[in-house]
């Protein structure tokens, strides 16, 4: 599964998803201004705590369901004069177990004998909206974006005749502290769920992660557009 900053393609990626009440972020008349992001048609939109579901392709199974929670949502004014810093926790959760004939499914395709691992690509990013390229790991707007893991725990599931089994990370969490400048008004964090397998992933795929290729190129996009949610960053304030 891919996931960020944890975000190589890795075997299964699955966070608590307290269902907690909230506020919706609010939509204002700036949001105009992350033209590339609007203009893809992705959904915007985020209450603070509450979990959003999304499809997880696997190998040998079809999809599963997964939910991205946000959380902890705190910005302000940075120590570095002329910036601000936003700190939020990304929570992931599998909503799935595998039964014994699934774990047959997925260990016996020609996939998993390739790759060892089941295809999950989860994912969430920082981005530009103006643009859709990711900021986190190249970028000229002076974005710095660090992460910490809170939080991990996986499932393991076995098949038929007990000699095969597949891992299924449960929970995962993540600290996410952004620094940037105080008069950028453009920065979006979005996440969902994998349209392909990991193995599947395109050039196009790896060239977003290293802010060389636009959201809109990417199979998290052209391969199923409404399998992800986004929020503009100076609407949590």
């Amino acid at each position: 599964m891919k996931i960020k900053r944890w975000r190589g393609c890795v075997s299964l990626l699955l966070a608590v998803a307290l269902v907690l009440t909230g506020v919706t972020l609010p939509q204002t008349k700036a949001e105009a201004s992350t033209a590339y992001m609007r203009k893809l048609g992705v959904t915007f939109g985020i209450k603070k705590g509450k979990p959003y579901h999304f499809k997880q392709k696997l190998t040998g199974v079809g999809s599963k369901d997964i939910t991205w929670t946000m959380r902890d949502f705190k910005d302000r004014k940075s120590k570095k004069s002329g910036y601000r810093e936003l700190t939020v926790v990304l929570d992931f959760k599998s909503n799935f177990s595998l039964s014994p004939v699934e774990v047959d499914a997925v260990t016996s395709t020609a996939y998993s004998r390739k790759n060892h691992n089941s295809g999950a690509n989860m994912w969430y990013a920082v981005v530009d909206g103006e643009t859709g390229r990711d900021v986190e790991e190249k970028s000229d707007l002076k974005v710095k974006v660090k992460s910490k893991r809170l939080n991990y725990k996986y499932n393991t599931f076995y098949g038929s005749d007990l000699q095969t089994w597949q891992n299924v990370v449960y929970l995962w969490s993540s600290r996410l502290t952004i620094t940037y400048p105080a008069d950028y008004e453009d920065l979006c964090i979005g996440f969902g769920g994998g349209n392909v397998l990991s193995g599947d992933l395109t050039k196009a795929d790896g060239g977003f992660w290293t802010g060389k290729t636009p959201f809109g190129k990417t199979t998290h996009y052209t391969k199923g557009k409404a399998n992800s949610r986004w929020v503009r960053i100076s609407s949590l304030r």
